[in-house]
């Protein structure tokens, strides 16, 4: 098993060495140049503000040393998810959502990044290092807002004094973005409607806002990891905008296989275009659909639902 174990770890080495020779030798990093951009105030910017400072600083930079840092957080981010929720994250590694997001230079690592912080903070009463990660986790609403409800509702803080330890490094960011940036919402929301982002693949847009309705499967009391595991499929589907790429967090809760089989996206994207994408979505967000309805089943075959206090969950 240790032989095993080895093996895989320097594939996954391997593996991520040859991307990122290729990164820097071949692609152009668009994404990153666009936040780059926004940092030095020449673009629009399609995040909340709070983060900008962060693009600004890393414009005073070298571009390789920003596109180097940046896929340093995706790998690291992804990694402290998988080590916060205890799944493996090496064959998420193998995935093309990976690879889009090294290639881009994406910064959906420090959301990966932001989301272990606090389900660990949270897991274990750390207040402070929960804090730490609701600004980073909540750079992408479309995923962060879900993922900290969910937290949140699980690890349920009970006190004023936990609520204001947990949300004012957030807010305080906020603040202080709104005297740099001015009220930087309304331009925000402008640029959402004027040119609204190209990635999407989310499934809303075939089936309508009755999707939302799906977010009942997380209301049970499963055991937290599993609840996350719903909330995470739920997402994918029932928000109303959802990058493809983003989704390599949910890959850590799938079979090995699951991650390789997204490679598939190439020959079906020669075959029928953009809607390959929407194909790319639905293939994670079927798996899930079948493990949680294992879960229901499994409940109710036992006559009850399980759950376990927060202090002893996993």
């Amino acid at each position: 098993m240790q032989r095993h174990s080895s093996i895989s770890n320097m594939f996954i080495t391997l593996w991520l060495v040859v991307w990122l020779v290729i990164t820097h030798t071949v692609t152009h990093a668009g994404d990153l140049e666009f936040y780059l951009n926004a940092g030095r105030l020449r673009g629009d910017f399609y995040y909340p503000y709070h983060i900008l400072p962060l693009m600004t600083a890393l414009g005073w930079l070298p571009f390789e040393a920003s596109l180097v840092l940046i896929q340093i957080s995706i790998i690291g981010g992804l990694w402290l998810w998988g080590r916060a929720v205890q799944r493996p994250v090496a064959p998420a590694m193998l995935s093309f959502p990976f690879v889009f997001l090294l290639i881009s230079g994406q910064i959906s690592g420090l959301m990966f990044a932001g989301a272990g912080l606090c389900w660990m903070g949270c897991r274990d009463s750390r207040w402070g290092v929960a804090s730490i990660g609701v600004p980073l986790l909540l750079i992408k609403p479309q995923f962060g807002v879900p993922l900290l409800l969910v937290t949140l509702f699980h690890f349920r803080p009970n006190t004023f004094a936990v609520w204001f330890r947990l949300l004012a490094p957030y807010l305080l960011l906020n603040l202080l973005s709104l005297a740099l940036y001015g009220f930087w919402p309304l331009a925000l929301a402008h640029t959402l409607l004027v040119d609204p982002p190209h990635a999407n693949a989310s499934v809303w847009q075939v089936l309508g806002p009755g999707v939302v309705m799906l977010w009942f499967l997380c209301l049970p009391e499963y055991v937290p990891i599993e609840r996350l595991q719903a909330a995470l499929g739920c997402s994918a589907i029932a928000m109303p905008y959802m990058p493809v790429y983003d989704t390599v967090v949910v890959y850590a809760f799938l079979p090995w296989w699951a991650p390789v089989a997204t490679w598939l996206i190439l020959p079906a994207y020669v075959a029928v275009g953009r809607p390959a994408f929407l194909l790319l979505m639905l293939f994670p967000v079927g798996l899930f659909g079948w493990q949680v309805a294992r879960m229901i089943s499994r409940s109710y075959r036992d006559g009850e639902v399980r759950y376990v206090p927060a202090d002893d969950a996993v």
